[in-house]
């Protein structure tokens, strides 16, 4: 098991206070969608969240690997994981819609009353470069996400699942297209690590790009809360 446990750089750690200058996008506060600036907020706190729950999902592994390396995992370990996957995919569509939110003000002049992706699924399936441009190389890994947590919500024989990581959490998910069974099942199995790191880079990509956008909005001085003309 890693000696280190994994995190999500929102550049703080979970219990530091949050600082609006430091930790927070410069986003509009008065837009059709309300405000921005507080959904900047939302995203930075719970992503301290999440890094406390990451933390809970290895200290209950520690837990039980400390007993016997071969005990199933208890219930407690799985229920957390999934909780983290549905928080962090949650977290990667918000920060997909507002990058279309931004790159539509900066294209259009206006902020826009409508998106045209809203969450990893229309993401990917979405072939215009200049929408989707900032997800270049982290397709496979969102892939893998939107599966995993769909599988989390809606797949019928996810239950059958036992597995447990030998050296580490492991988020595992068993789904079969619109629970049919005359469709092939499809096996995911991630290191919890592997999907913390995956989405930290992603993150901060996201912010990156979206601060760039905001920037752009604000030499431009054109956006207004009008929507478009």
């Amino acid at each position: 098991m890693p000696g280190a446990i994994p995190q999500i750089d929102n550049g703080k750690r979970p219990d530091d206070p949050l600082l609006a200058y430091v930790h927070l996008l410069p986003l509009p506060s008065d837009t059709p969608y309300g405000n921005l600036a507080l959904k900047s907020m939302k995203i930075v706190m719970r992503v301290d969240w999440l890094n406390r729950r990451i933390g809970e999902v290895y200290a209950s592994y520690a837990r039980s690997t400390s007993v016997d390396p071969l005990v199933a995992a208890p219930l407690d370990q799985q229920m957390i994981a999934e909780e983290v996957v549905y928080w962090i995919r949650k977290t990667a569509d918000e920060l997909i819609g507002l990058w279309d939110f931004m790159l539509q003000a900066v294209d259009a002049g206006v902020y826009p009353t409508g998106l045209r992706v809203d969450c990893i699924g229309s993401a990917l399936a979405n072939h215009n470069p200049k929408i989707t441009g900032h997800l270049a190389g982290f397709e496979v890994s969102l892939g893998v996400l939107n599966e995993v947590s769909n599988a989390y919500k809606h797949s019928f024989i996810n239950s059958d699942i036992t597995f447990f990581g030998r050296d580490e959490p492991v988020v595992v998910a068993l789904a079969v297209k619109y629970n049919r069974l005359d469709r092939s099942p499809q096996f995911h199995a991630v290191t919890l690590s592997d999907v913390v790191a995956q989405f930290s880079e992603f993150y901060k990509r996201a912010l990156e790009s979206i601060g760039e956008l905001s920037a752009q909005i604000k030499a431009k001085n054109g956006a207004t809360n009008r929507g478009p003309a």
